[in-house]
């Protein structure tokens, strides 16, 4: 009886791992697809080849329904798939911001935990941790320092999404679906963007040798164009996110498995 058992349980998490492992590999190739397949936006004033990937609406769906670790798995390996093909990418600058995505699906998976395990205070912790962190590494470089004005969209983004979990309890509206995506996609994407900002920063300055008044210059006069164009992300990444809320029930969710 015993030994039925024990072949029972072996075979079921067989199973598990073997479902797990499926779909690892069916949303890193939806994340490839959507990257490889879509036209992406030219990076302003730094890289004609560098463009900002429609697929990070993806995101906030990936860190909501596989949750941080498989959602950052998911995204690291759609984004190793589309830097490699069809031939492996030339640019050092691709393979640093493999890592931009990858952290903003984490942050996001982190983030839901608020609405699904209800772990606010853990969650306020993580963002002010995370946050505080990535605006002392952004200060520690000199371009960093004069470019400070370039992140003042990002520092109000992260104020906003510890300022929604303080109240989060205490007002119903709050609780609405659209406000749950819309913060999931802010969390995702400004990460996103935050990270791989921080990636220019290093690149071009110790990579490319690029004089630190003229990056920051660059950078300063790209922020008209970033906020519209974040703005116009986070808007897209909330209805899709929305969507999944509305449509696709909590137990469906991977990271529930």
């Amino acid at each position: 009886m015993l030994k039925i058992l024990s072949t029972i349980i072996t075979w079921c998490l067989a199973m598990h791992k073997s479902l797990l492992l499926s779909t690892v590999s069916l949303f890193a190739a939806l994340f490839f697809i959507v990257t490889e397949f879509t036209p992406g936006i030219p990076l302003y004033g730094l890289s004609a080849k560098s463009k900002i990937q429609v697929s990070i609406v993806l995101i906030p769906i990936y860190g909501l329904v596989l949750g941080p670790y498989l959602g950052a798995l998911s995204t690291f390996l759609g984004v190793v798939l589309a830097t490699l093909y069809p031939k492996p990418a030339s640019s050092v600058f691709s393979y640093m911001n493999i890592f931009s995505p990858t952290i903003g699906t984490l942050i996001v998976g982190i983030v839901s935990e608020s609405f699904l395990a209800k772990k606010t205070i853990t969650v306020i912790k993580t963002t002010i941790i995370f946050f505080i962190g990535m605006v002392s590494l952004w200060l520690i470089l000199p371009v960093g320092r004069i470019a400070f004005p370039f992140i003042l969209f990002h520092i109000f983004s992260f104020i906003l999404i510890i300022l929604y979990f303080l109240f989060y309890e205490k007002y119903d509206y709050l609780k609405n679906t659209v406000f749950k995506a819309a913060i999931l996609s802010l969390s995702g994407i400004i990460t996103d963007h935050f990270i791989g900002s921080f990636n220019g920063l290093l690149f071009f300055s110790y990579i490319v040798g690029m004089k630190t008044k003229t990056l920051a210059r660059i950078y300063i006069s790209a922020i008209p164009f970033i906020v519209i164009e974040r703005t116009i992300m986070i808007m897209l990444a909330t209805i899709f996110t929305a969507s999944v809320i509305k449509l696709i029930p909590k137990s469906l969710y991977i990271r529930n498995k």
